[in-house]
């Protein structure tokens, strides 16, 4: 009996061996195989869908050179709704003189036209506004 137990003990101890002999070249063979399939760097900046080496930059007639240059002037009025009047009559103007810029800029800036003059005309005692408008277009665009 205490021979088949040493007799155990060896075929224990020779199959604990095998297998971690086994164990160690498969993790060698697991990291080797992910060495050969890890993700390769391709490069140190951010990709692109395009490729500016191969696009060309053309210059692309957009309009003609212009430029538009208005001065107005808003006489503030005595009556009831007179800060509301005067705000609204110079946003209706800077929003029209803007509109060849586009709605979404046309309206931006009628808004902030409105608003800073609400806000100035609360805090001091405002006769009339002058209101100066300037708006450039170029006759070449860049375009890739």
């Amino acid at each position: 009996l205490s021979e088949e137990k040493e007799k155990l003990k060896e075929d224990m101890a020779d199959a604990a061996i095998e297998l971690g002999e086994a164990t160690i070249e498969a993790e060698e063979a697991v990291a080797q195989i992910k060495m050969a399939a890890a993700q390769q760097k391709i490069g140190l900046y951010v990709e692109s869908p395009l490729n500016y080496q191969q696009s060309k930059v053309k210059k692309f007639p957009l309009s003609f050179d212009s430029l538009k240059f208005d001065v107005q002037y808003f006489r503030r009025e005595e009556n009831e709704d007179k800060n509301n009047a005067h705000s609204q009559s110079m946003s209706r103007y800077v929003g029209a003189t803007m509109s060849a810029l586009g709605v979404t800029a046309s309206a931006s800036a009628s808004i902030a036209t409105q608003k800073m003059s609400q806000s100035a005309m609360s805090r001091h005692d405002i006769e009339g506004t002058i209101v100066i408008t300037a708006s450039c277009t170029h006759q070449q665009a860049d375009i890739m």
